[in-house]
C-alpha cells in the first residue's frame, strides 16, 4: 500500500462536497449517467481543482483516478477497469481493493469511505474492519 497516496486520497475525499461522492458509480455526471468515455473522464480530471463544480461524482476508485490523473490517464485511455487502475496507483492487494471499492458499495456513504480509508491507513488492510459500523447498519 502506498500510504502517502492513500492519505492524499483521504484528504481529497474529506474536502470534496458530498454531491461529488457516489459509491455506486465510478464516475457519474449531472444527469446521473455513468461517464464511460476517456474524453469525459479526462474533462472531469481537468476540472477537479476548479472553483466551479463540474457535476462529476465518483466513488473511492474514481476519485483516485482523478486525483492521480498523471499516473492513471494512460490506463484509462486503453480501457482498463477503474478498480484495477486505482488498485495499481494506490498499490493495494486484491482483497483490499475489493473491500475498499466494492464491499457494500450500493449502501455505503462518503462517511463510510472516510472510515475505511482511515482504518486502512492505521492497520494496512481492511481484513478486520467492522462492516457493521457503517451507516447501512446504523440508520
Amino acid at each position: 500500500m502506498n500510504s502517502e497516496r492513500v492519505k492524499k486520497l483521504l484528504d481529497h475525499i474529506k474536502k470534496s462536497p458530498d454531491e461529488q461522492f457516489h459509491y455506486g458509480n465510478w464516475f457519474s455526471g449531472i444527469d446521473d449517467k455513468e461517464i464511460s468515455t476517456f474524453r469525459n473522464v479526462q474533462e472531469a480530471a481537468k476540472n477537479r481543482n476548479k472553483k466551479s463544480i463540474c457535476g462529476t461524482a465518483a466513488c473511492v476508485a474514481g476519485h483516485a483516478c482523478l486525483l492521480f490523473w498523471k499516473e492513471t490517464r494512460k490506463d484509462l485511455a486503453i480501457g482498463m477497469s477503474i478498480a484495477e487502475i486505482a488498485q495499481n496507483v494506490l498499490e493495494l492487494d486484491h482483497q483490499t481493493r475489493y473491500n475498499l471499492f466494492l464491499q457494500n458499495m450500493d449502501d455505503a456513504t462518503k462517511a463510510d469511505a472516510i472510515k475505511r480509508l482511515e482504518y486502512l491507513l492505521q492497520f494496512g488492510n481492511l481484513d478486520d474492519y467492522d462492516w457493521f459500523s457503517e451507516s447501512k447498519y446504523n440508520s
